[in-house]
């Protein structure tokens, strides 16, 4: 039998951690599938389309994109 203990955090959402608390974590989860805390922006990632493929990316990463200047 594996050794656990309760996480005494709560997720985004509020709801509490189902996470190993023995296990040092940074996204805390729960149990409810359509909480914020299973959400690609959770976890610092959006959608982008690219060739007409959906790909997740770093927020910052696309961010980064945009700010290059293409003529340097």
């Amino acid at each position: 039998m594996a050794i656990t203990a309760k996480c005494t955090h709560k997720c985004p959402g509020g709801r509490e951690c189902t996470c190993n608390g023995m296990i040092r974590h940074e996204h805390h989860i729960c149990r409810t599938p359509g909480c914020a805390c299973h959400t690609a922006e959770a976890y610092g990632l959006e959608m982008v389309t690219d060739a007409r493929e959906a790909v997740y990316v770093p927020r910052l990463a696309r961010l980064e994109e945009v700010d290059r200047d293409p003529t340097a």
